[in-house]
């Protein structure tokens, strides 16, 4: 999701940008008069990578772009006062500059570098994968006409959420999911399948008995490397109150010639999509 607000920053920062995505993604009005881009996040992120890119190859060496790369230090210099990355391999790449902005994330390895406390998880473990086209498949292509957000619930299992995202509209045959669980989750074991186990669903109305077939037919559906089958652990926000802040001493937000935006300064819930936007504002 690109939020109103997300729009209106990014628009500034790289006009047509957003126009781009909308041809892309679905604009949706459930909040009036703050239309959102729904769009997904592999899509959102070719087309702003495709924006550096043209940066790159227009400002004759002033942006570059380093992709596929970790660092392994970052060195505030205070002597020059600079700052310095060092990325892994035999060379020992450094980029050096006056400011580091660490926008990596709810898992930033730029905050665990400042020895910043990580974002706070709610509890909830959350699985996502998509179907590029539902068109041929039997079992699951009547969700490709039922809307954009086709089915959600708990389909009658405790701590469960499940919801299926239809960008049919705009990319045909296109169906995002997501599903959740509160419950504990073990690694190599729990799969959105073990999650959705139809022994747990203690609701038997004919409609959630289907809804729940359907759901797990797409997830069937679903191969690598589309499904991210590594939990994301979703984070809650932090409070912004004087009272919470305070402890923090000023660090909440980065270190010396180092500070962090979005998702890595301030963890949203990611069903609002604030952490993209105020990233961008």
């Amino acid at each position: 999701i690109l939020a109103y607000n997300g729009q209106k920053a990014l628009e500034e920062l790289s006009p047509g940008t957003c126009e781009e995505m909308r041809a892309t993604g679905i604009v949706s009005n459930m909040v009036p008069d703050y239309p959102a881009i729904l769009i997904p996040w592999f899509m959102m992120r070719d087309v702003l990578v495709e924006r550096v890119k043209q940066l790159v190859a227009n400002e004759n060496g002033k942006v570059q772009l380093h992709m596929g790369k970790e660092f392994t230090r970052i060195v505030d210099n205070h002597d020059d006062g600079t700052v310095s990355v060092h990325f892994d391999g035999d060379d020992d790449e450094v980029v050096s500059g006056n400011v580091l902005i660490g926008a990596d994330g709810v898992r930033s390895s730029v905050r665990k570098h400042l020895g910043l406390k990580s974002a706070t998880k709610t509890g909830l473990t959350a699985f996502r994968g998509h179907v590029d086209d539902a068109r041929g498949m039997k079992e699951i292509k009547t969700l490709l006409g039922k809307g954009f957000i086709p089915l959600a619930g708990n389909f009658g299992i405790d701590g469960v959420i499940g919801s299926v995202f239809n960008y049919n509209e705009k990319i045909p045959g296109k169906l995002a999911w997501v599903v959740g669980t509160y419950e504990p989750v073990v690694p190599g074991k729990t799969t959105p399948l073990t999650i959705l186990d139809p022994k747990k669903s203690s609701c038997d109305k004919e409609k959630t008995s289907k809804d729940l077939q359907l759901m797990r037919a797409l997830v069937s559906k679903t191969s690598a490397p589309d499904v991210h089958f590594e939990p994301f652990p979703e984070a809650s926000v932090i409070d912004f109150s004087d009272e919470a802040l305070r402890p923090m001493k000023g660090r909440w937000g980065g270190k010396g010639r180092v500070t962090l935006i979005g998702d890595a300064a301030h963890a949203f819930p990611a069903v609002d999509g604030q952490g993209d936007s105020q990233a961008f504002e």
